[in-house]
């Protein structure tokens, strides 16, 4: 179940990623060589900061942000870091970028390069092990100092709107943005009040809609921006580098992450079906996924009733999977989180389904034997990829999901990973809650299977909601940091 350290190691891949639309286009003015710091706050306590330098060498411009963030869970303290350095011409051009990310000592390092212009290069550097792939460049994606280039162009007269493609290293993908200039007003930047033009950027992530609320200087350097997160609200404000390092808060979101339930649900994960009655903390509509085991339906006032209703695998079905449906063979292939054709992996996935030929079977015994396998169940591990739990045999629930799913891939089982909630009758204290929590889902005979090796008893069941699906990598959840899909349970219904 995802808490507080988990939190972290998701919350810094999510933010790189929103830091990159911070940094982007609103940044500095253009001096040979500057460095900004910036104290990162989450609902008013700070969690860490984030720097951003920007240096002119042989005609290349080069920016490197850095971001380190701090929770603390009960005494322990949670360290997440990561750096990103875009590489473009004087003039914007895309040239490549370098991205070195740690969570919890877990060191992944992605470098890409443009070639010929439209063709991106990618090497990822995962526990020694080298991946390299060629990719299509997204035609006019610009990087910092592109969008920087093009915003003076703009320039900053209320009511100014204007479009640009920017590339997110971190995602391998461009994503639209629209930019509005707004008024120009007073902004307290953590005591000094100054006036700034407001700046809003509209972009759509993994199908959620973002916008961030940025305050600029008449320089164009982004002096403050907020962004909604997890129900929560995370800034990025304007300081100097003593107060950005200084001692962070004491935040433990353990408690944060639980969702009450208005009633008990015993057995959950053994019931036929549970229907909920799903309400918005925000504003917006809630959104959540239809799939074999998941059915919504809106209740015209923003919620959802959601029914969730597992499906069983169809016996004597052969594997690998032999079809054709491009969705479907792409949940075969393997990931920078889904090493499904590391030997090791490779190896521990025949271990597990024997002699086997039915893949109902197969997926029962890989989530049997991962449950097993992972003999250490804590928090203290960051978010692993499923070559590193391989190894260490340690941690918690998405671990145990991204190992299973690449088990799953390795004997040629379609398989992804699911986040969402889960009902539990007791955790940390707390009784009768849904926690944030990661499981696996295979494809078999024409359904998607629901897995969960991290639950003991009940494997998968009618107490799991579907929030997000992907492929282990934080970025693909990106939805939920966003409003929409943080809701609280105003009723549920035991169905037979």
């Amino acid at each position: 179940m995802f808490t507080g350290k988990k939190f972290s190691s998701m919350v810094l891949v999510l933010t790189i990623c929103l830091a990159a639309m911070f940094g982007a286009g609103f940044c500095r003015a253009a001096q040979q060589e500057k460095v900004d710091y910036y104290a990162v706050y989450l609902n008013d306590q700070k969690m860490g900061y984030y720097t951003e330098t920007r240096a002119v060498k042989v005609g290349k411009v080069i920016t490197t942000t850095q971001l380190e963030l701090e929770i603390n869970r009960g005494e322990a303290v949670i360290k997440t870091a990561a750096t990103e350095k875009h590489i473009e011409t004087v003039k914007g051009v895309p040239l490549g970028f370098e991205i070195s990310q740690d969570t919890s000592g877990m060191i992944m390092t992605v470098t890409g390069k443009v070639i010929t212009g439209d063709k991106l290069e990618v090497t990822i550097n995962s526990m020694g092990k080298i991946q390299k792939q060629v990719v299509d460049w997204p035609k006019g994606a610009l990087l910092t100092e592109g969008v920087m280039l093009l915003s003076k162009k703009k320039g900053l007269r209320e009511g100014t709107t204007y479009d640009v493609k920017m590339f997110l290293p971190q995602a391998l993908q461009a994503t639209d943005t629209k930019i509005t200039i707004g008024a120009r007003k007073p902004i307290d930047l953590l005591g000094r009040v100054v006036e700034l033009t407001e700046v809003k950027m509209d972009f759509s992530m993994m199908g959620t809609a973002i916008q961030t609320i940025g305050q600029v200087d008449s320089d164009y350097n982004m002096l403050k921006m907020s962004v909604p997160m997890m129900g929560m609200k995370m800034e990025m404000i304007s300081c100097d580098k003593t107060f950005a390092e200084s001692k962070n808060d004491v935040i433990d979101f353990t408690k944060q992450m639980f969702m009450a339930s208005p009633v008990g649900l015993q057995d959950a994960d053994s019931v036929a079906a549970v229907r909920y009655h799903l309400l918005p903390r925000g504003k917006n509509k809630l959104v959540l996924p239809n799939t074999d085991n998941q059915s919504t339906t809106p209740d015209g006032k923003g919620g959802l009733f959601v029914t969730v209703r597992p499906v069983q695998a169809a016996a004597g079905v052969k594997f690998p999977y032999k079809g054709t449906d491009k969705n479907i063979l792409e949940a075969l292939k393997p990931t920078p989180y889904l090493q499904s054709d590391n030997r090791k992996i490779i190896d521990l996935a025949k271990e597990a389904v024997g002699d086997t030929k039915d893949a109902a079977e197969a997926v029962r015994r890989i989530e049997e034997f991962v449950h097993n396998y992972i003999s250490v169940k804590d928090l203290s591990v960051g978010y692993a990829t499923a070559l590193e739990v391989a190894q260490s045999k340690q941690g918690d629930c998405s671990e145990h999901a991204v190992l299973t799913t690449a088990m799953c891939r390795a004997v040629g089982i379609p398989a992804e990973v699911v986040v969402g909630r889960v009902f539990v009758e007791e955790w940390a204290g707390e009784k009768n809650v849904f926690g944030c929590h990661a499981w696996s889902q295979a494809y078999i005979g024409g359904k998607w299977i629901g897995l969960d090796a991290t639950n003991a008893a009940g494997r998968f069941g009618a107490g799991h909601i579907t929030q997000a699906i992907g492929n282990g990598d934080p970025v693909d959840f990106f939805g939920l940091v966003s409003n929409e899909q943080w809701f609280k349970v105003e009723s549920l219904e035991v169905l037979k």
